[in-house]
């Protein structure tokens, strides 16, 4: 009988720490929650009760062989992956994180992980530079949503340029919704991203309306109001699969148009200083 709410309490009670070395998959989500793939006779998949969720600090840094994380609805405020550096999957949605510690490598190692979803959490006013390595991501969902959260004041706080992404190449799909991102459209990593959510769902006045502004100048947009915001945010008559192809493939190009004319620009300087040596 678990006897505990707090997070790492409640841990050292349900998995031995002679299994933690074995455990490659670890699923840890509220009765009414709607998320996660995993079947509950799951040996490491956990249902917690909503009036008994788990509070504060969750520490997997000793689970060395975790590949995929799910910890969903909970009230956690801090996630320890230090010693995770085979993890490639983290759904940490719908908590209170404050805090994450990220996996540990050393100079020459790539992050592995390929899909992060943060979304609807509480972290406070930070940038997008934790994320600048993680050249194998393929999905980043770091928006808020939920506005009965952000009424209360719980809501995740990114702010800042999306130059950090840049280098960010596999990444199909990106979500920053209702977040303070303001700026750097011209890095957007377009190589094969085909989903991007920019919206202002839940928070009216994020700033990450800079973005669409910016972009309904730049792309000529004939809309404005709800309807721009619906076109960010992938919702009433773009939600069709093709609307949205067509919004990032339009993106896309405007991007790699700005910086192949960085490009060019940054040539004729070279050229420039070499004609005067």
């Amino acid at each position: 009988m678990v006897n505990t709410n707090n997070a790492q309490e409640w841990l050292n009670q349900v998995i031995p720490q002679n299994e933690w070395q074995e455990v490659e998959e670890l699923c840890i989500l509220s009765e009414d929650s709607e998320g996660g793939y995993y079947e509950i006779s799951d040996l490491y998949t956990f249902l917690i009760p909503t009036d008994q969720l788990l509070t504060g600090t969750l520490n997997l840094s000793n689970f060395s062989n975790l590949k995929r994380v799910n910890v969903e609805g909970q009230l956690i405020t801090k996630l320890d992956l230090t010693g995770c550096q085979q993890l490639r999957v983290l759904k940490a949605n719908d908590n209170r994180l404050q805090e994450i510690v990220w996996p540990q490598f050393r100079d020459n190692q790539i992050p592995s992980l390929a899909d992060i979803n943060l979304s609807n959490n509480n972290f406070p006013v930070r940038d997008l530079s934790e994320f600048r390595n993680f050249t194998n991501l393929v999905i980043l969902s770091l928006g808020t949503n939920d506005r009965d959260r952000i009424n209360r004041g719980i809501y995740n706080r990114w702010t800042g340029s999306l130059e950090p992404l840049k280098n960010l190449h596999e990444l199909v799909a990106l979500d920053i919704n209702g977040t303070d991102i303001n700026g750097g459209i011209e890095h957007l990593p377009t190589k094969e991203l085909s989903c991007f959510v920019f919206g202002n769902s839940g928070r009216d006045n994020a700033e990450v309306n800079n973005i669409q502004s910016y972009l309904k100048e730049k792309l000529k947009l004939g809309i404005e109001g709800d309807v721009l915001n619906d076109w960010a945010s992938d919702k009433g008559n773009y939600d069709d699969a093709d609307m949205t192809y067509e919004k990032v493939g339009a993106i896309c190009n405007w991007v790699k148009i700005q910086q192949e004319r960085v490009r060019q620009a940054i040539l004729v300087r070279i050229e420039a200083n070499s004609s005067h040596r």
